[in-house]
């Protein structure tokens, strides 16, 4: 869902991932743990990593039907809600959230994923088995006048 008058007049997208999703002949979490990706990458089974973003893309582009969201924001405040029965380490989780912030530069909800453009808030809380999954929200921050 894309609220275009969010807070100050900001533009604000809101969209939620289930807790796992099937992939190539099998279920996985929809925020793989980074030790995933590295068994991945050991495996030689790269064509994981595409196929996980494009189904993160998918998502973003079902969020934005009937109101687009727009040319990509040159700077977005990313908050990555992790609902879970077990917590990931930190370390973990901000390996977890790679691939779907390349999804959002991808789906050109914002110019790059890097810090300068993408501030990044990530975090995780227990939740029953029902409530489990993956809230994302994006929120474009404006930029001020002389580019400071």
């Amino acid at each position: 869902m894309i609220d275009v008058d969010g807070p100050g007049g900001r533009r604000c997208l809101v969209f939620s991932l289930p807790e796992s999703f099937y992939l190539r002949n099998r279920f996985i979490s929809s925020l793989p743990s980074a030790n995933v990706f590295v068994a991945w990458n050991r495996s030689r089974l790269f064509h994981r990593f595409k196929d996980l973003k494009r189904r993160y893309a998918v998502y973003i582009l079902a969020a934005q039907v009937g109101n687009r969201w727009g040319p990509p924001a040159d700077r977005v405040e990313v908050e990555i809600v992790r609902r879970c029965g077990r917590f990931y380490d930190q370390v973990n989780l901000e390996g977890a959230c790679k691939y779907l912030e390349d999804a959002l530069v991808h789906a050109r909800i914002v110019v790059d994923d890097s810090p300068e453009h993408m501030t990044r808030v990530v975090r995780q809380e227990k939740a029953p088995k029902g409530e489990r999954g993956v809230v994302v929200t994006v929120t474009e921050m404006l930029t001020e006048v002389g580019g400071q």
